[in-house]
Order: structure tokens, then C-alpha cells, then sequence
């Protein structure tokens, strides 16, 4: 694909080494007309950050990574009553050959969030799709539904409410559970 090219669910990087794969495009997403944008996207630019600053510089920002998602449809619960493609949906041959020709030139890392993610990248890259050196590394997918949910930080405190403070640390929790992987 051209590498200026970006959709709802698909943003082609520079980089060949790592890409970020999600399950599937939302309202923002379809707004923004790019993967991971609105608070998903900036959640994964914290991430990032956190993860470049705990040492693991080869991973690139946003801008210069491959951003992609398990399921190409634009889901919202106003518009479809759901925000998640069905396994069936996700597994179609069709689907997973789409998915390949996206990612399937990354060499060494897919960075999958959420289970809908994981799934689709645990099949492709069963099924020979992906590069036969590609590593798959899992997280909790980062909407705000599923980090708010993060109660305690990296040292066991209680966290409770909102704020950017906050924020940084349930994301701090999931860079943890990251880098763990990375470094196996």
C-alpha cells in the first residue's frame, strides 16, 4: 500500500521493525480518518514515552509506526451497538489475508491490544501470515473503559480517580506488564 495512505483502521509507518495493532476503528477513529486517535491514541503516545524512557528506544512513536486493527469496519455502540468485530468477523480468511498484507512485512514486534487484537495476530501468525521472525507482545487495549479500570499503580497504591496524574500511572502499570515481554 502507499505509504501515505491512512484510513480509519490503517496508518502505514516507516518503521519495519515494530507495529501497533488494535482490534477496530471507532467514532474518533472515523472522525480523525486514522487508527488509534482521541484518547486511545493519546494514551498509546504515553505509553510510548513511558516505554522509550524505561530504555526501549527502538519503539516507534506514533507518527512513524504501522497502526492497524484487527477488524477494518468502523464500530461504535451509537451507530452498530458494538465496539468489537465477532471472532467470526475477525478470523474470515479475507480478513486475515487484509491483515497480512498490512502488517505482515514487520519484522520484529506486533504490539497487540486487546484480546480482539491478540487473537487476530495469534491466527495470522499461525497460519504462516506474518514474518516468520515477528514476535507478538499482548496488553489490555487502551480506551479509557479499560484503563480507568487499572486500580493500583506499579507500586501497589490505590489509585482512585481521574487526572492526567493518575493516568500516567495505570498507563505506567501497563508499560510494566510491556516491558516484561520485551525483555524475555
Amino acid at each position: 500500500m502507499d505509504k501515505n495512505f491512512s484510513t480509519p483502521y490503517y496508518q502505514p509507518g516507516i518503521d519495519q521493525d515494530v507495529a501497533y495493532l488494535f482490534s477496530a476503528p471507532g467514532q474518533e477513529e472515523e472522525k480523525a480518518g486514522r487508527p488509534a486517535a482521541g484518547k486511545t491514541g493519546m494514551h498509546l503516545t504515553i505509553l510510548i514515552t513511558i516505554l522509550r524512557y524505561r530504555g526501549l528506544t527502538f519503539l516507534p512513536f506514533r507518527e512513524q509506526a504501522t497502526v492497524d486493527n484487527a477488524y477494518p469496519n468502523v464500530l461504535y455502540e451509537k451507530m452498530s451497538g458494538r465496539t468489537e468485530g465477532s471472532d467470526q468477523e475477525i478470523l474470515a480468511p479475507e480478513n486475515l489475508r487484509r491483515l497480512a498484507s498490512e502488517i505482515g512485512h514487520i519484522e520484529k514486534w506486533l504490539v497487540c491490544f486487546g484480546s480482539k487484537a491478540h487473537l487476530a495476530a495469534g491466527k495470522a501468525q499461525e497460519m504462516g501470515l506474518l514474518h516468520p521472525s515477528c514476535r507478538l507482545v499482548k496488553s489490555k487495549h487502551l480506551s479509557p473503559r479499560v484503563i480507568n479500570f487499572i486500580d493500583k499503580d506499579i507500586h501497589g497504591e490505590v489509585l482512585e480517580g481521574g487526572g492526567f496524574w493518575n493516568l500516567c500511572r495505570r498507563l505506567e502499570v501497563l508499560a510494566e506488564e510491556l516491558y516484561v515481554q520485551f525483555k524475555d
